[in-house]
């Protein structure tokens, strides 16, 4: 899950501000953000499927774990477009190659410490991870995809050894209003550009 949040934003980090000119200068002419925002978002999402098929294939390969394999494709592909819109939020508020490059880690790393799968989330942190981390609600929704007989082992005090706190489909709905945000933000990003 993690991986897919990688590939998404590392996909579309650059995807904007690599043709800044060609953006302006079409953008003064006739183009509408929504098809330029489209134009992105397609190809990307043959990219997105295409790495998150491959990569579930090679685990599903290496390793037995039981439960829902389309429900975990379909975690791995909301993931990983939630995460593209957050590769192009960044692509439309900087303005070179490098400074995009430079972003991503600021991003991705408060995805893997609070997804919820590195330590116990608590507090502010949690209510953080709630709000505005994609890897918090991706993790959820892969565990839910597991089969019931791994989600019902207990440890010694009785809690849960795998915790589910909601269902597939309700986490992969959070994740997509996040990615729905990032979305509404590179729109923002490339309006202030036009303004300036």
């Amino acid at each position: 899950m993690l991986s897919a949040i990688w590939f998404g934003c590392l996909n579309s980090a650059r995807e904007l501000v690599k043709e800044l000119p060609i953006y302006l200068r079409e953008r003064s002419v006739n183009l509408g953000l929504a098809p330029y925002i489209v134009s992105k978002l397609v190809p990307l999402a043959g990219l997105c499927l295409l790495q998150c098929a491959m990569l579930l294939g090679v685990v599903a390969a290496m390793v037995s774990i039981p439960g829902d394999m389309a429900a975990r494709f379909g975690v791995l592909f909301v993931s990983s477009m939630a995460a593209t819109a957050m590769g192009l939020a960044v692509s439309a508020f900087v303005n070179s190659n490098d400074k995009a490059v430079a972003t991503v880690p600021i991003l991705l790393i408060p995805q893997v410490i609070l997804s919820g799968a590195v330590v116990k989330l608590e507090g502010g942190g949690l209510w953080f991870a709630k709000l505005s981390i994609i890897a918090y609600w991706a993790y959820d929704a892969m565990k839910a995809t597991l089969s019931e007989e791994v989600r019902s082992v207990r440890d010694f005090a009785g809690e849960a050894l795998v915790p589910v706190a909601g269902s597939v489909a309700g986490d992969l709905g959070i994740v997509a209003a996040l990615g729905t945000v990032f979305l509404a933000a590179a729109v923002a990003g490339l309006k202030l550009k036009d303004k300036k």
